[in-house]
């Protein structure tokens, strides 16, 4: 026993000093890369300095930079694809192994033919010496482009994550960044369709030009860009997720027609497979309040329950990447319920039973539950008391982790056609109409 554990001890040692030579030669590996990289960023930006125009040049060293310069622009931007792309990765230690160890293993069978290939492409400019060598230097380090790839995409995920809100919050939609409640609310850094409506009613009052004429192309062909923003928005971020369901494979689900008004917006869905009636989406800016419904049910009533429930789950995170305060739907069921209503800057003004000699008033501006008042006609009309996050859909919150549970496939599940639970569970928000 004494023996063995003497021999134990000795091995033990010996692994240790392996591991810990192992890491050595690693740290100076890393340390070597990044003195090349230091060297290669401070000789580039030497030349680069050396290349600019001063003011008391002569009129000869400014032609003779100006022809270095481009010379130099395409040698530069060769050496930077060589060192970022393929040396800089193959001797990295962290991103060689393993990334860069496996390329190299799946190149070795078409190492023979892409050297072959490469070699004839340069030996007509280069030579065959030199030839030879180019290509030799870079079946050497291609690999290097995938520990370049893999790493780029790896810690530009954890970067996002890292900076990834919490919950869903709105996304930009317009081309300079805007929100779909900076394109709908007027201000100063916002409400880009009133003000390009307010441009188009401006031209419609002038006398006939040419550049009358070029004015309105101009604003059509802006309100067309924005058009087109929209389109990309309901694309991304409602169409494409609803295609993660398999209920709704081959269903021939597309964004139709986009209708732009100087404070509101109307998306078409079609879906040829269920029905010719397009589904509305209603975008409405109304006394400082972006407010969303769905105009016409359309082809809704012929889809199945899985198709619903999805559906009414990808609009709600629709809603909520849009930055909508109110939704309709919501607001009309679970509190307003049949009664005609009109939302003002401060919130509601209700007419109970249609009676419009009678007002019910609902300040959404102060905090805590929402009371209409009077309280004695709210509550003989059957409107009650309830919490800011029933009504006002901008106070809820949908967590990101949520979401993607939402819309991901049980892993364990051996049916590659397994659905999400967004097709089996239904939304926690009424943001559909009731459909017949």
């Amino acid at each position: 026993m004494t023996k063995f554990y003497i021999i134990h001890s000795q091995l033990s040692e010996c692994n240790t000093s392996c591991r810990g030579k192992s890491i050595h030669h690693s740290n100076d590996d890393l340390l070597r890369t990044q003195a090349l990289e230091e060297a290669h960023r401070l000789s580039v930006r030497a030349v680069d300095e050396w290349l600019r125009f001063h003011s008391d040049e002569s009129w000869l060293s400014i032609v003779t930079k100006a022809v270095l310069g481009v010379i130099w622009s395409f040698l530069s931007f060769l050496i930077r694809i060589y060192i970022n792309l393929l040396i800089e990765p193959t001797l990295h230690p962290v991103k060689h192994f393993p990334v860069v160890t496996v390329a190299h293993k799946i190149f070795f069978p078409f190492i023979e033919q892409i050297s072959v290939w490469m070699f004839k492409l340069f030996e007509p400019y280069m030579g065959k010496w030199l030839a030879g060598v180019v290509t030799g230097f870079n079946i050497f380090f291609l690999p290097g482009i995938f520990g370049f790839v893999v790493w780029e995409l790896k810690e530009n995920w954890r970067l996002y994550q890292a900076n990834r809100q919490p919950q869903l919050t709105p996304v930009p939609v317009g081309s300079h960044g805007e929100t779909v409640a900076r394109l709908l609310r007027p201000g100063f850094h916002s409400g880009t369709l009133p003000k390009m409506f307010r441009r188009l009613r401006r031209l419609e009052h002038q006398d006939a030009s040419f550049k009358r004429f070029s004015s309105r192309r101009a604003g059509r062909e802006q309100l067309e860009h924005v058009e087109t923003a929209i389109r990309s928005f309901v694309e991304r971020d409602l169409i494409r997720l609803l295609e993660l369901c398999s209920v709704w494979k081959g269903t021939g689900l597309t964004c139709g027609h986009i209708h732009a008004a100087s404070n509101s917006f109307c998306v078409e869905l079609q879906c040829s497979n269920l029905g010719a009636t397009p589904v509305g989406l209603l975008f409405q800016e109304q006394s400082g309040w972006v407010v969303a419904s769905i105009a016409e049910t359309g082809w809704l009533r012929f889809a199945s329950a899985d198709q619903i429930r999805s559906f009414q789950n990808a609009v709600e995170g629709f809603y909520r990447k849009a930055g909508i305060d109110l939704v309709r739907e919501q607001v009309e069921e679970t509190f307003i319920h049949q009664h005609p209503y009109d939302i003002n800057a401060d919130g509601f003004a209700i007419w109970p039973n249609g009676q419009f000699n009678r007002e019910v008033l609902v300040d959404l501006n102060r905090k805590g539950p929402i009371r209409p008042v009077p309280a004695a006609e709210a509550s003989a009309a059957g409107i009650g008391s309830a919490e800011r996050d029933a009504v006002v859909f901008s106070e809820s919150r949908t967590l990101w982790n949520d979401w993607e549970m939402l819309w991901s496939a049980p892993a364990n599940m051996a049916n590659p056609q397994a659905l999400p639970p967004a097709c089996s569970h239904r939304s926690a928000k009424p943001v559909l109409p009731p459909i017949r």
